[in-house]
């Protein structure tokens, strides 16, 4: 038996208790600067791209540690965990990046929904993903958005846990050549956590004044010669 389902089963509670760790002295440390640069390796690499997404906000340091490592201006987040995968880890700096982004100004996180997180989280990990097969080859994990490093991050998970040969990509970057050597036998995982829920067509990006023919003519040979070509784009693309 092995710590990774413990591991997985853990982060509902371990978010209750990270949303009341103080992040205030991190907020003040933060809220004077310009700008913000989030820094990690492997794991925490996609937990500061994550973070660059919810904080839109010179080098005054924050670190983001587990439990123990005694500096200064840390917010400690868990007790270092028994399986490698630092699963619980990754989801608690997400939680403490979300409480620093609130009242740093970032207008996609609502402070209000932070208590909700441990139900939802909790919910997830019953609910579980299992393949109806293992690719025989490899299996691509895809996302948009936010997504897209979620997906990159599942793979690395997939890699390390399961041994399994996995890839994340954004779905831009698939379609546009990196999908070109896959074949039946590998598999595609899509991440897609929040069209559904928003009522949003996934399916459908470009819409109201984004998706006038002129501006996607630009360049185009019937620009005349003029292989930069010019539109006026509208001042709020979404009334047009």
């Amino acid at each position: 038996m092995t710590a990774l389902p413990e591991t997985i089963a853990a982060p509902a509670g371990l978010i209750e208790h990270m949303l009341d760790v103080d992040v205030d002295h991190a907020a003040v440390r933060l809220s004077p600067a310009r700008r913000i640069w989030l820094v990690g390796t492997g794991t925490s690499q996609h937990a500061a791209e994550l973070g660059a997404w919810m904080l839109a906000a010179g080098a005054r340091v924050v670190s983001i540690t587990g439990q123990g490592g005694a500096w200064p201006e840390a917010v400690e987040t868990v007790p270092q965990e028994r399986s490698e995968t630092y699963t619980v880890s990754y989801i608690a700096a997400l939680v403490v990046l979300a409480q620093l982004a609130a009242p740093l100004g970032a207008t996609g996180v609502r402070e209000r929904e932070l208590p909700a997180l441990p139900g939802r989280v909790a919910a997830a990990a019953r609910q579980g993903v299992s393949l109806d097969d293992i690719p025989e080859r490899l299996l691509v994990v895809v996302g948009v958005g936010p997504g897209a490093v979620t997906a990159r991050e599942g793979a690395l998970k997939l890699r390390e846990a399961a041994r399994l040969p996995a890839e994340g990509y954004e779905a831009e970057y698939l379609l546009h050549g990196s999908a070109v050597p896959l074949r039946s036998s590998d598999g595609l995982l899509l991440v897609q956590p929040c069209a559904d829920q928003r009522g949003q067509d996934p399916d459908t990006i470009i819409t109201s004044g984004w998706a006038r023919p002129s501006l996607w003519r630009i360049g185009g040979p019937e620009a005349g010669g003029d292989a930069t070509g010019s539109a006026t784009l509208p001042a709020d693309p979404s009334t047009v």
